[in-house]
């Protein structure tokens, strides 16, 4: 593997959880959902996310470039199989994967060092108790 290989592959690494968050993100607003009908535009996406065209056309587009949602026509976008998954109303669903590794996980995951320092868990460190309590408390997140 030469240098520039290398470096580009730790590259991609060490920025994956860009990715990782747009996916969140796109769990988070129900893109998929919005789509299981059917392409619709970005400004359709918005108005029914109440999010921002321009923002939103910029996380789908990503996705896309991932193979994650396609985009047919100009700002107009559909599911892919990648992006199936993502829906709350199939079987299999990985949408609350992706909620609970982009919000809570994520979180948590930021407060390695602590962990790593002290050896305990980070999770307790940012939400106050352990996952299994917390969820507990938090039945919407479970």
């Amino acid at each position: 593997m030469t240098e520039s290989s290398t470096h580009q592959q730790l590259d991609r690494m060490i920025t994956g959880y860009w990715i990782s968050q747009a996916i969140y993100a796109a769990a988070k607003f129900g893109i998929a959902d919005h789509l299981k009908d059917g392409p619709r535009s970005v400004e359709e996406l918005a108005k029914a996310t109440s999010t921002n065209a321009d923002a939103l056309y910029r996380l789908v587009r990503a996705l896309a470039s991932k193979g994650i949602f396609a985009e047919g026509e100009p700002r107009y976008f559909s599911l892919t199989p990648l992006a199936e998954p993502l829906r709350s109303d199939v079987p299999g669903s990985k949408r609350a994967l992706a909620l609970m590794s982009g919000d809570e996980q994520f979180r948590a995951w930021a407060e390695i060092d602590y962990s790593i320092k002290t050896g305990k868990i980070a999770f307790e460190k940012v939400y106050g108790k352990p996952i299994f309590d917390y969820l507990g408390d938090n039945p919407d997140k479970a």
